[in-house]
């Protein structure tokens, strides 16, 4: 018989993963190899810690209480008495993402545009960029050294997940909207 996860004991192996991406992120964006940062480092790592609250979301099952658990965990945790600010600064960035990933997801050719964003967003610190207002003008090389990073962790997380459903009774928190 497997061990059945309560909701708390997934969303808080989701945050620790959200983390992991979060520490990853940073250090990439911070080489110079890979980026050339040189910007406002607490600004790189709460952009990173948005950027990877957002791709935790979208990895995570379509479960309205999980996510909710999730980003009321998340702002507890950093943003204590921000609730309000940090649930529009979140909601812009997610429109982007998401814009971005549904993009790619239509036309696998615009799968560049993610990392794109995630430079103008997290490596230009341009936390005001709307895509429905512009279009992202990074270098290709950057926007798709930040596609590989988003496409790798997206898989490590699925791949993850995808483990604990084999291992863990998960069913019921996938199922119950």
């Amino acid at each position: 018989m497997s061990k059945k996860f309560t909701v708390q004991e997934f969303v808080d192996l989701l945050l620790e993963m959200r983390s992991r991406i979060e520490k990853n992120g940073t250090e990439i964006f911070k080489r110079s190899e890979d980026f050339g940062f040189n910007g406002d480092e607490e600004v790189l790592e709460e952009e990173m810690r948005f950027f990877s609250l957002w791709i935790i979301t979208l990895a995570s099952p379509p479960n309205r209480k999980i996510k909710d658990m999730l980003h009321d965990k998340f702002q507890k945790k950093y943003y204590k008495n921000k609730r309000e600010s940090l649930f529009k600064s979140i909601d812009k960035r997610y429109q982007n993402y998401y814009k971005a990933f549904n993009l790619s997801q239509e036309n696998p050719s615009n799968s560049h545009i993610i990392g794109s964003v995630m430079v103008e967003i997290i490596l230009n610190q341009n936390s005001n960029f709307s895509l429905d207002n512009e279009v992202p003008t990074v270098s290709d090389l950057k926007s798709n050294k930040a596609f590989n990073f988003f496409h790798s962790s997206f898989k490590s997380i699925m791949e993850e997940i995808k483990r604990i459903r084999k291992d863990y009774e998960i069913d019921h928190l996938i199922n119950d909207r």
